[in-house]
């Protein structure tokens, strides 16, 4: 099978206040952070500050890559984490709304793209819910997805509260499937959390059918190799997260290992590699 490039962003592009119309009255987009790296959990931290009516709100976003499968919990909820998946937490401290009846909706930016010599290439996006009450969002090229998993819950003033996620202006091409996504928050006093995480899916056999496409990709090889590329951008123009991951897969029966070094790190981005072998 011939190698594949996989390049898969995901960005954190805006804030909207929304009024209790439904209309988008403040816009604050993120294009300056702060980054800092969590020694002890390795945790890469971006801060960045808004103003709003005089008012100084701290917005964080916090990335980890979990390499192995995980249970974690947010919002007395334990959910498991996946191989291959970025976590993606965000914390805004006090915002100072308009009035007592706004609230907001974070705007994130994420597509899949891949890069590869073949006669038959498939892309799509797909929106729903999971068995474990979750929204997902799969934007697929070939046999190569990035899945995103986003809990209908926020931590909220110590409360936790629902929010609404939804896909909005989702677009494919030959080798591209790119989407907006829209998390609407409620209206808070002190602080807000929420957190989603993003996983890479490498789908070595697939057959979908949907309106507008027909696809089958299956491939009995051997050994396989698959060169990927994940890049998780915070901002427009803002600092990069650049992860390089090259999988290289043997089929036989012997466990999975994985090694991660990190080889370089520096304030716009950093680079892991990955070498997968079972």
């Amino acid at each position: 099978m011939p190698a594949s490039q996989i390049t898969s962003n995901i960005s954190v592009i805006e804030l909207r206040e929304i009024d209790i119309m439904g209309q988008v009255i403040k816009i604050h987009v993120f294009n300056q952070w702060n980054f800092s790296i969590n020694s002890n959990t390795s945790e890469l931290i971006y801060d960045t500050i808004i103003v709003n009516n005089n008012y100084e709100t701290l917005v964080q976003v916090k990335l980890k890559w979990f390499d192995q499968q995980q249970e974690v919990s947010f919002a007395n909820e334990k959910y498991r984490i996946d191989p291959a998946t970025m976590k993606f937490s965000m914390k805004m401290s006090e915002y100072r709304f308009d009035n007592r009846f706004n609230t907001l909706e974070l705007i994130l930016f994420s597509s899949i793209m891949s890069v590869r010599n073949q006669s038959l290439t498939c892309s799509r996006a797909q929106f729903g819910n999971t068995t474990d009450n979750c929204n997902f969002m799969k934007l697929q090229v070939d046999n190569h997805s990035l899945y995103g998993k986003f809990i209908r819950k926020s931590i909220v003033d110590n409360h936790i509260l629902e929010v609404i996620n939804s896909g909005i202006n989702t677009t494919t091409s030959e080798n591209t499937t790119q989407s907006f996504v829209s998390i609407k928050l409620p209206h808070y006093l002190d602080y807000l959390e929420i957190d989603p995480t993003f996983s890479i899916l490498l789908d070595y056999n697939i057959q979908y059918s949907d309106s507008d496409q027909h696809c089958y990709i299956s491939d009995q090889t051997v050994t396989r190799s698959v060169a990927l590329i994940v890049s998780l951008v915070i901002g427009l123009f803002s600092l990069t997260v650049l992860i390089v991951v090259f999988f290289v897969t043997m089929v036989n029966t012997s466990p999975a290992c994985i090694n991660v070094k990190i080889l370089y790190l520096h304030i716009k981005f950093t680079i892991l590699y990955f070498k997968v072998k079972k």
